[in-house]
């Protein structure tokens, strides 16, 4: 157990040398890089995307930032056409469904229409019935009266 607490304190730095142990670990840190070599610099920035897999070359990198770019712009252009189709599609869809709504209201207004009508001529022959029946009582009436005269 003292000999952990021995080393424990060894290990920790001590507030007077603060600034010395920060020097050392930046002297462990150029060491470190001074001991990769370029293409292993490169290996690295390879794994984590930075430089291209397979091109190292400027001309070879600029031709692939081209046919990358191209076929960008041939996806968004497929993607703005499929958009495009898709709001005439959503505009005929609108129409239609305007349509619909002023055949709706046409029906709705026809059928008010022929309720109408139908009121009308169910009055009409209520009527015409009333008159013809208004017509026998007066001509029964009439006939009562001549009857009576005669008398």
């Amino acid at each position: 157990m003292k000999r952990k607490r021995e080393q424990d304190k060894a290990i920790a730095p001590k507030p007077n040398n603060e600034p010395q142990a920060t020097k050392e670990k930046e002297a462990n840190i150029h060491d470190h890089l001074d001991e990769f070599s370029w293409d292993g610099l490169k290996c690295i920035l390879r794994g984590i995307g930075l430089i291209y897999h397979s091109t190292d070359n400027v001309v070879e990198r600029r031709e692939r930032i081209r046919e990358l770019e191209n076929t960008n712009r041939e996806r968004i252009e497929k993607l703005l056409n499929i958009e495009r189709k898709f709001k005439d599609v959503r505009a005929s869809a609108d129409d239609l469904f305007k349509e619909l709504e002023t055949l709706n209201r046409t029906v709705k207004e026809g059928v008010e229409m022929m309720k109408c009508m139908v009121d009308r001529l169910v009055a009409r022959i209520v009527g015409k019935y009333e008159k013809a029946t208004l017509k026998a009582h007066f001509k029964l009436l009439k006939e009562y009266k001549q009857g009576l005269a005669f008398l």
